[in-house]
């Protein structure tokens, strides 16, 4: 009897567990996709919910220090950071895990623990907040914010890492609470503002405003009407409103801008000369420990950095200089005080109740502020130009500000022993060929810059008579004036360049007890975890 049934051969069979393996691994994949996608659904909620909570974390510390900050003096702003305010890493370790009862909320940690509850006051997450605090005079610090939140059984984590920083004045290269002219020759690497009208003939590499639509201009060879901002068509010769300025604006220009408060530009005098007074350190001339402030003796200080050797300071007491050329004609070296910077702290203000003269190189990471104020007497001024003012590199935290109650003035002819920086005359490329300056400049009723408008003055040292015309300045750093600034005029009097480059660092670190905002503002933020 026949068999009914066929034989299957080999290859049959081996594409029908082909077949079969194909579709498993199909079916286990498509298992695999719907698990996940219902284990994400599951997550999703909570996961960005968790971020929503650590940023209200970030803005409950915002809120927190607007009631606690603003409107304070630098001095209170730091007795808050040191009285253990909420969430504040004390040991600055990095870690708020370590033990802490004075945080307010009992757990027991340095962070800053509250739950997050809906419009219903069910609890729906929790924000963990720990404070790395700003450094002395630092306008900047960090918050790291853990968000939680749970949904259906599913707790998701997420973290945010944000900086808040109070804003400074030095926002700006320069800012200007007058009618500014810069002429020819000026050439801005950073942002300007101006609380009036701006004329500017020179070369603008960042924004340009001015809190006015339009002003008369009443300046010399100017008469008329003019935009808040504006160029000459062709400076000296015709000063009507150049239409394509282009050339002078690279990054735009704009009018009708919020007026910048330039009371908050103003220096706390006090401030400065408390924190001078309790700086404590040793004057290797006179062997005993003193502080930074200086009283109304003689005709004010040389502040010499770099002197008598590197990292050292030489302040001494100036006996006479030229009132038609502000140099230095005379000093009292039995009034001297000589001190070693490495033993001082990083964070130093001088105080002198008089005018000062500063030249020098500032060593690497120190932040120095000078202060030349007497209220109601003198009205003291810095003057510069003795000597070039230098930062030793430009890759550290190194920042010197110059405070003035009244001017901050360069010296119109020869400096002390004959020398003349930004000398006109000085072969290319020499020292004496371009006035450096690296610092920050502020006036407080005065007026930042060359001092007068005539082109000649009488030398006492060479009795002769001698030009006011002078090379390059160049400033590192930035200028706050309460009056016109500039370092030339249309006469020729002044530098023939003027290179002003902002630094930006000072976003971050600026001169100790230099005015900031009160208002600290998320500067930037990022998850972190």
């Amino acid at each position: 009897m026949k068999n009914k049934f066929k034989k299957i051969n080999g290859t049959a069979l081996v594409y029908v567990l082909t077949v079969i393996a194909a579709a498993s691994v199909l079916f286990a994949g498509t298992i695999q996709f719907v698990v996940s996608h219902v284990k994400y659904n599951v997550t999703l909620e909570p996961n960005t919910q968790a971020l929503h909570v650590a940023e209200a974390g970030v803005y409950f510390y915002r809120w927190y220090l607007a009631h606690n900050v603003e409107g304070k003096t630098a001095s209170q702003i730091a007795t808050f950071w040191e009285n253990d305010p909420l969430g504040v890493d004390d040991d600055g370790d990095g870690d708020c895990d370590d033990p802490d009862t004075a945080d307010g909320d009992g757990d027991g940690t340095e962070a800053y623990v509250v739950d997050y509850k809906d419009e219903n006051n069910n609890i729906i997450g929790q924000y963990r907040i720990c404070i790395t605090p700003p450094q002395q005079y630092s306008t900047v610090l960090y918050i790291e914010s853990e968000g939680s939140s749970e949904s259906s059984g599913v707790t998701q984590k997420r973290t945010i890492r944000a900086r808040l920083r109070r804003p400074s004045w030095s926002e700006f290269a320069i800012l200007a609470n007058n009618m500014t002219r810069l002429s020819e020759g000026t050439e801005v690497y950073g942002p300007m503002h101006v609380n009036g009208g701006f004329h500017f003939d020179g070369t603008a590499h960042n924004l340009v405003t001015s809190t006015v639509l339009s002003y008369y201009d009443h300046d010399g060879d100017v008469q008329g009407t003019r935009p808040g901002v504006w160029a000459a068509a062709d400076p000296g010769n015709d000063n009507s409103v150049d239409t394509d300025d282009s050339e002078h604006f690279l990054a735009g220009k704009q009018m009708g801008t919020v007026a910048q408060d330039f009371n908050s530009v103003t220096a706390d005098f006090d401030e400065m000369r408390q924190a001078a007074q309790n700086i404590t350190v040793y004057d290797e001339v006179n062997h005993t420990n003193v502080d930074l402030f200086y009283g109304r003796q003689g005709q004010g200080r040389f502040i010499e950095f770099g002197k008598p050797s590197a990292d050292k300071v030489r302040i001494t007491r100036v006996r006479n200089f030229s009132s038609t050329t502000f140099a230095i004609t005379r000093l009292r070296n039995s009034d001297r005080d000589i001190f070693d910077l490495d033993n001082m702290p990083d964070d130093i203000v001088i105080y002198v109740r008089d005018n000062v003269w500063v030249t020098g190189t500032i060593p690497n990471d120190k932040r120095i502020t000078i202060a030349a104020h007497d209220s109601g007497w003198r009205n003291p001024k810095i003057f510069l130009g003795e000597d070039d003012i230098f930062y030793e590199d430009y890759d550290h935290d190194t920042v010197l500000g110059l405070a003035a109650e009244n001017d901050v003035a360069i010296i119109l002819g020869d400096g002390f022993n004959n020398e003349e920086e930004g000398d006109i005359n000085a072969s290319h490329g020499s020292d004496h060929e371009t006035l450096h300056i690296d610092a920050v400049l502020l006036s407080q009723t005065g007026r930042v810059g060359w001092g007068y408008d005539k082109d000649v003055h009488w030398s006492w040292q060479r009795n002769q008579w001698l030009s006011k015309v002078k090379d390059t300045v160049e400033l590192y750093g930035a200028i706050a004036t309460n009056e016109r600034m500039g370092f030339g005029y249309t006469n020729g009097a002044g530098f023939e360049h003027r290179n002003l480059i902002f630094d930006n660092n000072l976003l971050y670190t600026p001169p100790p007890l230099f005015p900031t905002g009160n208002t600290y503002a998320i500067d930037l933020w990022d998850e972190v975890k």
